[in-house]
């Protein structure tokens, strides 16, 4: 098993399971792709694609699991090349991130900052948006970083590396009944599920974090409005709208 036989089944899932766009796309032939799949699969013991002649029309569960491992060892590749050639020469060129809002405003700044102080030749791009943006921009290749929260769902064929763990905090106006009981005792989810809720938008793979938590409590929380932004979500929570 080898690096070209790795890449090669990559390519062919990420192309259609066409092994002529493959081919084209990593500047190489058929039949040198058709003989490493082949070597590849006699080495594991069983096929990564379903054949119909000589058509791929699926990838086997057995392929599907192969190419996820594929994917992150390729992509760990990929970093110790970064590495090395950081190590060797000053770091030049484009770096692109994705992320969300949050991250960009409250948690990036002084990293941003941080990384432009030591690599002054890398040019930054931020791009923001959802985790489903995020995910997409990740998969079409339009970033080569990705910082975002959600879903591990959102993010199948990714590596993914545990950063920090977001803390959620309740908040309210000022003359609100929560703001008035006693800082001291715990505020539980049956008290806040009599209140209207302002949060982020939910995912659409799945239950949010939120949702999981009351269903755990036999509750259903009051969604008064969601929003991709925390400013927007302050913003309203200050007119009263809801807890945020």
């Amino acid at each position: 098993m080898n690096f070209h036989q790795l890449q090669y089944a990559i390519a062919i899932a990420r192309h259609g399971l066409s092994v002529t766009h493959a081919a084209s796309a990593l500047g190489t032939s058929q039949p040198a792709i058709s003989r490493a799949l082949k070597a590849l699969e006699k080495e594991l013991g069983f096929e990564l694609f379903v054949r119909e002649g000589r058509a791929f029309t699926r990838i086997t569960p057995e392929g599907a699991r192969v190419l996820t491992f594929a994917g992150r060892a390729l992509a760990e590749i990929d970093s110790l090349r970064a590495v090395a050639a950081d190590l060797n020469q000053d770091a030049r060129g484009t770096l692109a991130i994705a992320t969300t809002h949050t991250q960009a405003r409250y948690v990036l700044p002084p990293v941003v900052q941080a990384f432009r102080q030591r690599y002054p030749e890398v040019d930054l791009h931020l791009h923001q948006g959802t985790s489903e943006q995020i995910s997409e921009m990740v998969a079409t290749d339009r970033v080569q970083l990705a910082i975002a929260t959600g879903s591990e769902a959102l993010f199948p064929e990714l590596v993914l590396l545990p950063v920090y763990r977001w803390h959620r905090q309740v908040m309210v106006p000022k003359r609100h009944p929560l703001a008035l009981r006693d800082p001291q005792s715990k505020l539980t989810l049956q008290e806040l599920a009599r209140y209207p809720l302002v949060t982020y938008v939910f995912s659409f793979t799945g239950p949010s974090s939120l949702e999981t938590l009351f269903a755990r409590e036999g509750l259903k929380p009051r969604v008064a409005l969601t929003a991709r932004d925390s400013d927007v979500i302050k913003t309203y929570v200050r007119l009263g709208m809801g807890v945020g």
